[in-house]
């Protein structure tokens, strides 16, 4: 398992999510210093107002995983978009479409070196209305690995568990309370 720590997530969300809404860039010195598991939690949640720059990043990094480009290559409704002529994109669509085309190619020419963070395509293939025979085997079969662990979402149920277990504490308690004073 690879576990992201509430502390990093709040590192990712700060630099890397949602920038757009406050008119700003997302660094790309700071994007150097992120490994594998930071660019699959960013493509994972990556909220494509904010264009597809940070992910053509992700995707020519070094330590881009397999897993990693099939999440931005599903999550980017690559039907729509190899469905039509770039020339009858707008700017935003034509770099999308060379985004997914960039991933294609690179799963073609066996350039994503890791595979070792997991995604299964199979829900996104279902409403996939595109050829897949003309996708790369690889990007179709889900990618052996792991997903990444909020550490968060756990430290939130685990917080949950214990109000609960106190609330019933404190109930047993009163009832042994009660019992004691007849």
């Amino acid at each position: 398992m690879i576990f992201i720590t509430p502390a990093r997530e709040r590192f990712l969300k700060e630099n890397f999510f949602q920038l757009s809404f406050d008119q700003k860039e997302p660094d790309f010195e700071l994007f150097k210093t992120l490994g594998s598991a930071d660019q699959f939690f960013i493509a994972l949640d990556h909220n494509w107002d904010d264009g597809p720059a940070l992910l053509h990043w992700i995707i020519d990094s070094p330590v881009c995983d397999k897993g990693t480009a099939s999440v931005i290559f599903w999550s980017a409704v690559p039907d729509y978009y190899l469905d039509r002529s770039p020339d009858k994109l707008d700017e935003e669509g034509k770099d999308i479409y060379e985004l997914l085309q960039k991933i294609i190619r690179k799963f073609r020419n066996k350039e994503f070196k890791r595979g070792w963070l997991s995604f299964d395509p199979k829900n996104e293939i279902e409403n996939f209305d595109g050829d897949l025979n003309a996708l790369p085997k690889e990007l179709t079969r889900p990618t052996p690995g792991f997903g990444p662990v909020r550490l968060s979402v756990i430290f939130h149920y685990l917080s949950q568990l214990k109000k609960q277990f106190s609330a019933k504490q404190r109930a047993r308690n009163k009832r042994k309370k009660t019992r004691n004073r007849n």
